[in-house]
């Protein structure tokens, strides 16, 4: 998972085990805003927050 400071999306790349990326996904463009920083909590959930100050927390609910 990798910020774009320049553009406003989070990359999310697939790599295979020798570190090749096989896929880029780009998510959350719509917010307008640079992502300025990411981390994970120990629940799974991802953090992000933007060049406005705000955060947000991206989870996943589990069936």
């Amino acid at each position: 998972m990798i910020g774009a400071l320049k553009l406003t999306h989070i990359n999310i790349l697939d790599v295979n085990e020798t570190g090749q990326v096989l896929e880029e996904r780009r998510y959350y463009e719509d917010l307008g805003e640079r992502v300025r920083d990411i981390t994970t909590d120990s629940q799974g959930n991802v953090w992000f927050s933007t060049d406005s100050g705000a955060i947000y927390k991206i989870s996943r609910a589990f069936q």
